[in-house]
C-alpha cells in the first residue's frame, strides 16, 4: 500500500515570523513555546508579540539543550500545568525534537519555527530522542505529521553558515537513499511503499541541490538573500523533508547515526555526518570512479566533510568505529534498506574506502 505524509502547511517567506500568531490561530488560543535561552533572546520578543497581535497567549517553556526523556517530561508537565491548546517549537534540530516530543506525550498539535536550516527534520513525523550523554537513544513517531513548519528565510540568513551547509549534507543524500529504498523494495517512514511522488520529489531536490548550491552557500557568507539560497532553503527543508520521510533512508542514515556513537565524532553536525554516509553509500553501491569524483568535487565544493579526520576520528578511534559497524549490523537497521548485501566485514570496508577517496 502507498503511503503519503506531510504537514498540514507548510510555509516560507522573507521576515514571516511577525505573522506566527495569524498563521498559528486556527490551532488554539494559547501556545506553548519550547526553544532554548538563546533563541529565545534572539526571537521570544518577536514571537510574544505576534501572538498577542493576533489576540493569542504564549507560554514559554525553556528546555536545557538535548532532546531527552528526562527534558521531554519534564516541560511537558509544564505545557500540563500551562492550559495550552498546542506545541511550538522555535529553534535548532533538538529543541525542534524536544517540541515533537511534548507533543506526543501530550497527544497536542505541534507547529514549527526552524531558526537554521541544518536539516530535513521539521517536516517530518519522527523525532530523535537522546541519552543524557548525547548519543541517540531511538527514533520517536508521532501520529501525524506536523500541523505547520514556519520557514522565515531572513532568520535562515542570519544563522551560522555551518548550519546551512550541513542542511545540505543532509540534502544531498535524500535522492540516493530513497533510490536504494526503491530498488529494494523498503518501506517508507509511514511504514508504506514508496509513491512516485516521492521519487520525483527527491530527484527534485538533488537537482535544486546540485545546480544551486554554491552560489547559496556564497549567499550566507555574504549575508545577501538571492534566488538561489530560498530554492536551497526550500530544498533542504521541504523537499528533503518530505522526500525521506516518504521515500525512505538506507546506508546513508544508518552511517550516520551510527557515528553518533562515535565519542570522537560528537561535535560533528548531523548533515556533515550525513555527507560522509552518501560517500560510504555510494562506495557499497560500486559506483564509477568518475561519479565518484563528480560527487566529491560537490561535497567539497560547498564546504562538507569527506574523510573520518574532518569529522574528528582518527586512526586511535578504529575500535569505534568497528563497534560502531557492529551496531549498525543488527536487524531492522536502515543499512539493511541497501539493494546489496550488507555484512560488517563490508560495512567497514566501505567506510575505509569513502575515506580513502575522501582524501
Amino acid at each position: 500500500m502507498i503511503i503519503f505524509g506531510a504537514p498540514f502547511r507548510y510555509y516560507q517567506g522573507r521576515d514571516i515570523l511577525k505573522d506566527t500568531g495569524t498563521i498559528l490561530q486556527p490551532m488554539g488560543k494559547k501556545f506553548f513555546l519550547v526553544s532554548d535561552a538563546f533563541v529565545f533572546s534572539l526571537y521570544g520578543d518577536a514571537l510574544d508579540a505576534a501572538f498577542a497581535s493576533a489576540g493569542l497567549a504564549s507560554v514559554r517553556g525553556e528546555f536545557d539543550g538535548e532532546s531527552s526523556d528526562a527534558e521531554i517530561n519534564r516541560l511537558h508537565q509544564i505545557y500540563k500545568a500551562s492550559g495550552c491548546d498546542a506545541v511550538v517549537g522555535v529553534g535548532g534540530g533538538k529543541a525542534l525534537d524536544t517540541a515533537k516530543g511534548v507533543s506526543i506525550v501530550a497527544d497536542a498539535p505541534v507547529a514549527l519555527v526552524p531558526t537554521t536550516a541544518a536539516s530535513d527534520a521539521p517536516v517530518s513525523n519522527i523525532a530523535m530522542i537522546y541519552k543524557a550523554d548525547h548519543s541517540k537513544d531511538r527514533v520517536a513517531y508521532m501520529r501525524y505529521s506536523p500541523w505547520c513548519i514556519i520557514m522565515d528565510t531572513e532568520v535562515i540568513l542570519k544563522a551560522p553558515l555551518r548550519t546551512f551547509i550541513s542542511g545540505i549534507g543532509d540534502a544531498a543524500a535524500t535522492k540516493f537513499e530513497a533510490d536504494a529504498c526503491l530498488a529494494s523494495g523498503a518501506a517508507n517512514f509511514l511504514k508504506g511503499r514508496p509513491p512516485r511522488t516521492a521519487k520525483a520529489l527527491c530527484d527534485l531536490c538533488w537537482d535544486i541541490i546540485r545546480e544551486h548550491a554554491m552560489e547559496a552557500v556564497e549567499s550566507v557568507k555574504n549575508g545577501v538573500f538571492t534566488n538561489a539560497f530560498d530554492e536551497v532553503v526550500e530544498a533542504s527543508a521541504l523537499l528533503s523533508g518530505l522526500g525521506f520521510v516518504n521515500g525512505g533512508l538506507a546506508a546513508g542514515h544508518a552511517v550516520s547515526s551510527g557515528l553518533t556513537s562515535v565519542p570522537a565524532a560528537l561535535k560533528a553536525t548531523h548533515g556533515e555526518l550525513v555527507s560522509f554516509g552518501l560517500l560510504v553509500q555510494l562506495v557499497l553501491e560500486k559506483r564509477p570512479q568518475a561519479f565518484m569524483d563528480e560527487m566529491l568535487a560537490f561535497l567539497k565544493g560547498v564546504g562538507l566533510p569527506t574523510t573520518l579526520a574532518q569529522l574528528g576520528v582518527t586512526g586511535a578511534d578504529k575500535d569505534d568505529i568497528t563497534k560502531m559497524v557492529n551496531k549498525i549490523c543488527t536487524p531492522q537497521n536502515l543499512v539493511y534498506n541497501m539493494p546489496c548485501e550488507i555484512t560488517p566485514a563490508i560495512l567497514e570496508k566501505a567506510i575505509y574506502e569513502a575515506d580513502r577517496l575522501g582524501r
